[in-house]
């Protein structure tokens, strides 16, 4: 997918750069916040696994409300041993998140997801996207478009676990995040980051898995070893905890590892182009890449509109084919308080 990613990368600057405005100053540290791309294959979005997310925490007086659109095609199929799956739809999420300082060290943070499930309304594009580049799809030429079909079989654990084909929408599970400073200053920050995932989404239709989940991690961004280059990075990480679920709970691991990683640079006045990989170890016992360890490529840029308002545009890619979505855009659209 490198030309492709090159060719959205290149779309992403055009655009940024026609907004861009042509006066002001940003802060780096607070308008290049890592993209919160979460993985939506139908099985290990289950896990809710934490996004990526800044170590520079907000100050007492300051805010940021977001609100983010995630369209995400699925296309897999395969078989090991007596699992087999396949995978094929799309999933549209909606999030809703508010981030508020507390104090001079601490900020806690709400994220409410509603989710679309139905046929693959990109099919068509993805397909001439895979034939234009000369691109491997998967077979997706042999299977028809716009199709609803989540489907797990293991033989080995009283046969078929999840069976879905019908359109559905509702809320998914909410996130509540709460994250301490552990050191801030000369253009890097240190901090404590948690999450608490609560079941609010319906496991009958994959929208949430029926557990209580807690994530425990550290997150650290360094601004100013780049600094000449108008470069920032960042890298979190940690362990979740999954509670007792609702769906293939009989296969579900008790603890996840995961990573993020990622680069910003500063290419204009208010125009940022970021890349960032996101990874977890497997959440299932499974042979089944779809349910295993993931790996994700996320690149876009971000550009601040007017004021404090922030605008992301991201395109992912599955880099372990099949443990996530094939391929995911998001848009968000983020207003930053003054301070």
């Amino acid at each position: 997918m490198k030309k492709l990613f090159w060719f959205i990368l290149s779309l992403v600057l055009l655009v940024s750069c026609n907004y861009a405005l042509a006066t002001g100053s940003d802060n780096l540290l607070q308008h290049s916040r890592p993209f919160k791309v979460a993985s939506h294959g139908p099985i290990q979005n289950l896990l809710a696994i934490p996004t990526a997310s800044s170590s520079f925490l907000l100050p007492e007086d300051q805010f940021f409300f977001d609100i983010q659109v995630d369209v995400a095609n699925n296309f897999t199929h395969s078989q090991e041993g007596q699992e087999s799956v396949w995978f094929d739809g799309e999933n549209t999420v909606i999030k809703l998140g508010f981030l508020k300082g507390l104090g001079t060290n601490w900020q806690i943070g709400i994220e409410f997801p509603w989710i679309y499930m139905g046929g693959g309304s990109t099919d068509r594009i993805i397909q001439d996207w895979h034939s234009f580049w000369g691109l491997p799809d998967g077979n997706r030429e042999f299977v028809e478009n716009d199709q609803l079909k989540y489907y797990y079989e293991n033989k080995a654990d009283r046969g078929v676990k999840v069976d879905l084909h019908q359109s559905n929408s509702g809320i998914g599970d909410m996130r509540i995040r709460v994250s301490r400073s552990l050191f801030r200053g000369f253009g890097r920050a240190f901090s404590f980051q948690s999450q608490l995932k609560l079941p609010t989404g319906d496991s009958d239709f994959l929208r949430g898995s029926g557990s209580t989940d807690l994530a425990l991690g550290l997150a650290f961004a360094d601004a100013n070893s780049g600094k000449d280059f108008r470069l920032n990075y960042f890298v979190n990480g940690g362990l979740q905890w999954l509670g007792r679920g609702e769906i293939l709970d009989t296969i579900r691991r008790e603890v996840v590892a995961y990573a993020n990683t990622g680069i910003t640079w500063k290419a204009l006045e208010n125009t940022y182009v970021k890349l960032q990989v996101d990874s977890h170890t497997a959440g299932y016992e499974s042979q089944l890449s779809e349910l295993g360890e993931s790996v994700r490529l996320v690149i876009g840029g971000s550009v601040r509109l007017f004021g404090q308002w922030i605008l992301n545009l991201a395109i992912s890619e599955d880099l372990r084919v099949g443990s996530t979505s094939d391929v995911t855009f998001t848009i968000n659209l983020g207003f930053l308080s003054s301070e």
